[in-house]
């Protein structure tokens, strides 16, 4: 759920998501406050959004992250 309700927070849900999940803060007040508290944490991040650059390896090194967490056991390990 977390997951799903950051990428709201965000915008990058498509539609079909978006809805699930506005559907899920009406009937949850658990994930509304999980979203409330989330929008809170992001107010200082947004300060900065337009001055700090990310770093220029950072995708590179996140879809590695992904791929060693998915990757299925290796057969004699």
């Amino acid at each position: 759920m977390h997951t799903r309700l950051i990428g709201y927070l965000l915008g990058a849900l498509d539609r079909e998501e978006t809805v699930r999940v506005e559907k899920l803060l009406q009937t949850s007040g658990e994930a509304r406050q999980q979203l409330e508290v989330m929008r809170l944490g992001m107010i200082p991040l947004e300060a900065d959004r337009e001055y700090v650059e990310p770093p220029i390896e950072l995708v590179a090194r996140t879809c590695q992250q992904i791929r060693q967490r998915h990757q299925p056991p290796q057969a004699g390990v």
